[in-house]
C-alpha cells in the first residue's frame, strides 16, 4: 500500500483546513492499526498461557 497524498492545487483557507481534517483521520487510520495489531499480540500471549485445571 502506497502513501496517501493530500494535494491541493491552491491552497487557501478552505482547502488548508480540508488537508488537516484529512491528515488527523489518517493519522486516527494509522494508530488504530498499531493499536489493532498490539491488541492481537496479547490475545495471542494470552492464548498460549491459558491454565487447564485437572
Amino acid at each position: 500500500m502506497s502513501m496517501p497524498k493530500i494535494e491541493c492545487t491552491n491552497i487557501d483557507k478552505c482547502c488548508a483546513a480540508s488537508s488537516l481534517v484529512q491528515s488527523i483521520a489518517l493519522e486516527e487510520t494509522a494508530i488504530s492499526h498499531i493499536l489493532n495489531a498490539e491488541g492481537e499480540k496479547i490475545q495471542k500471549v494470552l492464548s498460549l498461557h491459558t491454565c487447564d485445571p485437572d
